[in-house]
């Protein structure tokens, strides 16, 4: 069964447009929230409906009525300063939106990351003991709660920000607007599985099917590639597959070794997502890497 209409929480994140373009090729409606009504980057033919945190949410769901809700809003300050900021974002709203979705039997998919752990092991499962390194992180374990119809699902991915200005974090929107001759510098004991933007959004899709259909889906599910890449050499990579020959890396590794790579105790759950996509097993990190940033 397709669903009508599935609403999307936090527009400008690359996450909210990528699963909005898996959703609207299979003839479903989207609603993406932003705290505008445009979204720079975001496709002109998707609804934008404006939302903040603070704002009644409880309307928005009376309005669309939506067959599925995916909460893509984070924020992600990693200063003191911003605590406050930070409980209300990343974990008070979510708990909030998991009891209101519960209520009203609608399925919810909260969206956390990899972070939730320290790094000194890697390869975490999702029933190891999270153990945040930074605010934010903790803020992000404070917000991740399950339920009959919530689901978390965390993951790292790479992708270009949506609104591409001087306020952009993502990865390769940093990387491709570093100023000529630019030394960058990257660690060589930090360790990455995570994916590209089209296959987090593609496979994050099918998990939004599956709620619907009322299949079996884990309530925590970690999403990754298979195979650590380094971070200087993943930096490397993508400066060479995006044209920046002309910045150099150095490595200056950790004062602590900082894996973030993830496995799965529902691995037989995570390799049909990948299946059902065309692929036979999970595919390597640096190969999603790659043909995400091949030409075409």
């Amino acid at each position: 069964m397709m669903p009508d209409r599935v609403l999307i929480l936090g527009g400008s994140s690359p996450l909210a447009s990528s699963i909005a373009g898996n959703l609207k090729q299979l003839g479903i409606e989207v609603i993406l929230t932003n705290r505008n009504f445009k979204v720079d980057g975001i496709d002109s033919n998707l609804r934008i409906v404006q939302f903040s945190v603070g704002n009644s949410i409880e309307k928005i769901l009376e309005d669309i009525q939506p067959d599925l809700v995916i909460n893509c809003i984070a924020a992600r300050n990693y200063k003191i300063s911003s605590v406050i900021s930070l409980l209300r974002v990343n974990s008070k709203f979510p708990r909030k939106l998991h009891k209101i979705t519960n209520n009203k039997l609608i399925p919810l998919i909260l969206i956390s990351t990899d972070s939730v752990f320290f790094g000194l092991k890697g390869g975490y499962k999702e029933s190891d003991n999270r153990f945040p390194r930074n605010l934010y992180s903790l803020s992000k374990r404070l917000g991740e709660i399950t339920g009959a119809t919530t689901k978390v699902v965390r993951l790292s991915f790479i992708g270009w920000g949506a609104v591409t200005d001087k306020h952009d974090k993502h990865l390769l929107s940093r990387l491709d607007g570093l100023p000529r001759n630019f030394q960058y510098v990257a660690p060589s004991n930090y360790f990455w599985n995570g994916l590209d933007i089209n296959s987090a959004g593609k496979l994050l899709t099918q998990i939004g099917l599956d709620l619907i259909n009322n299949l079996p889906v884990p309530s925590f599910i970690h999403l990754h590639g298979v195979g650590s890449i380094p971070r200087d050499e993943m930096i490397g990579l993508i400066l060479h597959m995006i044209g920046r020959i002309d910045v150099s890396i150095s490595n200056r590794p950790l004062r602590l070794k900082r894996d973030l790579t993830l496995s799965s105790e529902n691995q037989s759950y995570a390799e049909s997502l990948w299946r059902r996509q065309g692929f036979q097993e999970i595919p390597n990190s640096q190969s999603l890497i790659k043909e995400f940033l091949e030409p075409r």
